[in-house]
């Protein structure tokens, strides 16, 4: 079945929701508690967080999907990176998940846990360059 990317409404926040969940507990699950874990995940991919998320007009959320299934997710919004040259209206790319089943034709290379976010140095620095990239754009110049 073929991939397909959609921009989230608020009809959406269930999935994105379970989506968030999902991955989340895919790639830091083992990183907490158990008893703190459940607390976390409601308290910041609950469907709550996510209604506030998909309510806020400086943020978007898009679903990758197969077929009708949430196969992961992209949050962006309003920058919050402490950066030289972040400047009004610039955006951040908040998180991109994927489902480790859909990665790499489903395959992972090597021994890697089985999601990959976009955090950590990796994260910072991918967001960085698309910050200074949409900077870039804003002021008319080639990126």
């Amino acid at each position: 079945m073929s991939l397909h990317i959609r921009r989230a409404t608020l009809a959406d926040v269930d999935a994105l929701s379970a989506i968030a969940i999902a991955t989340y507990i895919e790639t830091w699950g083992d990183s907490y508690p158990p008893q703190d874990l459940h607390t976390f995940l409601q308290d910041h991919y609950g469907a709550e967080p996510q209604r506030a998320e998909l309510s806020d007009p400086r943020s978007a959320v898009w679903l990758l999907l197969e077929g009708e299934t949430v196969v992961g997710y992209l949050a962006a919004g309003a920058n919050t990176l402490p950066h030289a040259e972040a400047r009004e209206g610039d955006i951040e790319l908040k998180r991109l998940y994927i489902l480790a089943s859909h990665q790499n034709g489903g395959r992972l290379a090597g021994p890697t846990r089985t999601s990959h976010p976009v955090g950590g140095r990796v994260g910072r620095e991918l967001r960085r360059a698309t910050l200074l990239r949409a900077l870039r754009l804003q002021q008319g110049r080639r990126v």
